[in-house]
């Protein structure tokens, strides 16, 4: 049986979504893990939606880009705790 990348002639590509446990992070998510063209990381710093929902609970500046390279990055992250 082919693989979809010998299928399509596309490969996979990796997907960090930041926010992913957020409304609109969630969707993105969604949305690309029913693709089997994404492999789809999704951080979140909000511990109580990761464990509902799934990913790795973290801050995207601690994300170590080197140990695992990243094709494209969707930014869904808010931090409201400095707005003033």
């Amino acid at each position: 049986m082919k693989t979809i990348e010998e299928l399509t002639g596309l490969s996979t590509k990796k997907v960090l979504v930041t926010g992913g446990a957020g409304s609109l992070g969630q969707c993105f998510v969604k949305l690309l893990t029913a693709s089997p063209l994404y492999e789809v990381i999704s951080i979140d710093n909000n511990e109580w939606a990761v464990a509902a929902n799934g990913g790795r609970l973290g801050d995207f500046t601690d994300f170590d880009f080197d140990a695992e390279p990243i094709d494209y990055v969707i930014h869904c992250a808010a931090d409201y705790r400095d707005w003033e």
